[in-house]
């Protein structure tokens, strides 16, 4: 997005994934600072069906969260996804975001009641990690 910078308040950066050997866009990460100071963001991952179970998304989070801790010095990094995905759960735990917490039944979707598993990092966990 050519209107949106990393420094753009409250507005979501968005980041796209590709393949090395074309130019098709595959998925995307968006980062959205958390609070003023800037020292805590969250992002989101998607990523085309076709391209899942590949290793993709977790090179893609990995990367994310050293360009986060390394690249502009954050303090914490978060995530989040309904408890049901457990691919989205193993992602972000072998990514070595923390589990901190599951909100229940705080969101609806497709006519029910659905959890939200919250994840988190500090800066001095990932230089530990």
């Amino acid at each position: 997005d050519r209107h949106v910078k990393l420094t753009t308040p409250n507005q979501p950066f968005c980041l796209g994934m590709e393949l090395r050997d074309g130019a098709k866009l595959i998925g995307y990460l968006s980062l959205g600072f958390t609070e003023p100071q800037r020292l805590q963001a969250g992002f989101n991952l998607f990523l085309s069906r076709s391209c899942q179970r590949q290793g993709l998304a977790t090179e893609a989070v990995t990367a994310l969260i050293d360009f986060c801790f390394a690249g502009i010095n954050l303090h914490r990094v978060t995530a989040s996804c309904d408890s049901r995905h457990t691919a989205a759960c193993r992602l972000f735990e072998k990514a070595s975001l923390r589990r901190e917490g599951e909100f229940l039944k705080d969101h609806r979707l497709n006519d029910e009641w659905a959890n939200t598993v919250h994840y988190a990092l500090l800066k001095e966990e990932y230089r530990r990690s």
